[in-house]
């Protein structure tokens, strides 16, 4: 592995604490990543890329869930009105 691609990953945790700081990571799902890195601190390989794996995981679910609204809103959009009176 590059110094590049250690450096970039590094970068991830200042990202990832801002996301939870944000609310955007759940507090359990906070927990148990950080008692993961905890886990792995003396192994600095392992620690980059879990870290790399947690800002891939959220990408992820970020996508899917504007994936997911866009397809409900072409549904919305869509289907008629009804108005009943």
């Amino acid at each position: 592995m590059n110094e590049n691609t250690l450096s970039r990953r590094a970068a991830h945790l200042p990202t990832l604490f801002a996301r939870y700081i944000k609310g955007e990571i759940d507090e359990p799902l906070w927990k148990r990543f950080v008692s993961l890195l905890d886990a792995t601190e003396s192994h600095p390989q392992e620690r980059m890329a879990l870290i790399a794996f947690m800002n891939d995981f959220l990408l992820d679910r970020s996508q899917q869930a504007l994936q997911l609204s866009r397809q409900f809103a072409d549904m919305f959009v869509h289907q008629p009105a009804l108005c009943t009176s």
